[in-house]
């Protein structure tokens, strides 16, 4: 079964309207998969007003946040489910240091790793 949900991932009461919207007509989440781009012009420093900064910001750094915080009490309610960041290898090639990572390693972010911390084995919220 699929369908499609609209709404705005930089404002939280609208994420928080789309988690209910799909739990309603799906279900609970049980994985959540970060991996849609939103905006990314390319300028120089000089040229690129501060206001296409914070968009940036709000897209990459702020919706991931509020997405998972959508989600992960009900995950850890259930017992079971996964945040996962999906990120494009080339944009982590640079940061590897020695042999490449698997590309499934590749792809975790810290908030995987923060999804596992606060997992409902480790048992804090």
């Amino acid at each position: 079964m699929a369908d499609a949900f609209t709404g705005d991932v930089t404002e939280e009461r609208q994420i928080v309207a789309l988690v209910s919207a799909v739990a309603d007509a799906l279900g609970p989440v049980d994985v959540l998969v970060l991996n849609a781009t939103g905006p990314q012009p390319e300028a120089p420093l000089t040229e690129m007003p501060w206001g296409d900064r914070v968009a940036q910001l709000d897209f990459f750094v702020k919706s991931p946040v509020l997405l998972g915080r959508a989600v992960i009490a009900g995950v850890q309610a259930r017992g079971f489910g996964r945040i996962v960041r999906s990120t494009p290898r080339s944009w982590t090639d640079h940061l590897l240091v020695g042999p490449p990572t698997p590309p499934p390693r590749a792809r975790r972010s810290g908030l995987l790793a923060a999804g596992r911390a606060s997992s409902p084995r480790s048992g804090s919220p």
